[in-house]
């Protein structure tokens, strides 16, 4: 985080690259064993540490165009946890046969799908963050 403040990306992306092969590593032995805090605690932990990883290469790629092939696996990596994670609660919830929480999971994954609509709404489309924002402050009165 210093190197990245004083903009000194080279020195950065060799201990970016170590923190990300530690989440993996750690992500292979522990997630499958982890409560659900720790889960998202874990998830938290990466969300930060990606994004951070992406301004770090985008600074550098052209010092270094093998980081956006980085940043690419970075990507994956993190879809795929995200995937694995719900894919492991789904499980859970269908084999308890719970109608009601099966329900409910439903509902939490069609809020999550449009929440993520909303954070990364369409680039095509012009006006739309003017609209969302509309709607949201029409929402605060």
């Amino acid at each position: 985080m210093v190197y990245y403040s004083q903009r000194m990306y080279a020195d950065a992306i060799p201990l970016l690259n170590r923190n990300l092969q530690l989440l993996q590593g750690q992500f292979e032995e522990q997630f499958t064993y982890q409560t659900e805090g720790d889960r998202l605690q874990f998830l938290d932990s990466v969300a930060f540490g990606i994004p951070l990883y992406f301004s770090v290469c985008f600074n550098r790629w052209r010092q270094d165009p093998t980081l956006v092939g980085s940043m690419y696996d970075a990507a994956l990596w993190e879809k795929g946890l995200i995937a694995h994670s719900m894919a492991a609660i789904r499980a859970k919830v269908t084999a308890s046969g719970d109608k009601e929480t099966q329900a409910l999971f439903e509902q939490l994954s069609t809020l999550r799908t449009e929440l993520a609509g909303l954070r990364n709404p369409p680039k095509n489309r012009p006006g739309t963050m003017a609209k969302q924002r509309g709607a949201a402050e029409a929402g605060k009165r």
